[in-house]
């Protein structure tokens, strides 16, 4: 048996509240001398948002509120509660090569017509 791919190398999962943390992010780095802001990449399968999903389009488990179940870690005792876990929380692409394998990869499983794009 050969050496076991690393299956997540190339993508960032977080809990936190994005839009700080972007703002955080892009704070700190133009104050770095010579350096480009990065981007990141999230696929995004219709009629679904980037970070919320339809019920009926969104794969295994449940949702809740429009949030995936396998996403986050829900309280069993109260869905409204969204549990810390370091195993959860949405995926997104650092290299753009990765985005692009990713939604060619979702695509395939989905049906005619069905639009693929990525948000960033």
């Amino acid at each position: 048996m050969g050496k076991k791919k690393p299956v997540f190398q190339n993508q960032l999962k977080t809990l936190e509240d994005l839009k700080v943390k972007v703002a955080q992010l892009i704070s700190q780095h133009s104050n770095l001398p010579g350096s480009t802001l990065g981007i990141a990449f999230r696929t995004v399968i219709a009629p679904n948002s980037s970070t919320l999903y339809e019920e009926g389009h969104h794969g295994k488990g449940a949702v809740y509120s429009g949030v995936r179940e396998c996403d986050y870690k829900i309280s069993e005792s109260d869905p409204n509660w969204v549990i810390a876990s370091s195993e959860h929380g949405l995926s997104f692409s650092s290299p753009m090569t990765h985005a692009v394998n990713t939604i060619q990869f979702l695509g395939k499983f989905q049906k005619k017509g069905t639009k693929v794009s990525s948000a960033y």
